[in-house]
């Protein structure tokens, strides 16, 4: 985990002989091994920035 930085990550290079009990799934994981890299990847390329509120127009 230290090397890696989450037990998410170092699960992925564990062999699978080595993991038992399977470690559990929850959000957290399961949203880090679907999207973690792609996202990271984004938001260094600035694709990712403040949130702007949209002005109401009141008729």
């Amino acid at each position: 985990v230290k090397e890696k930085g989450s037990k998410a990550l170092a699960d992925l290079y564990t062999l699978e002989d080595e993991r038992w009990p399977p470690p559990k799934m929850d959000a957290e994981t399961l949203f880090e091994l679907s999207y973690g890299e792609q996202i990271r990847q984004a938001f260094k390329e600035g694709k990712y920035g403040a949130v702007e509120k949209k002005k109401i127009e009141e008729s």
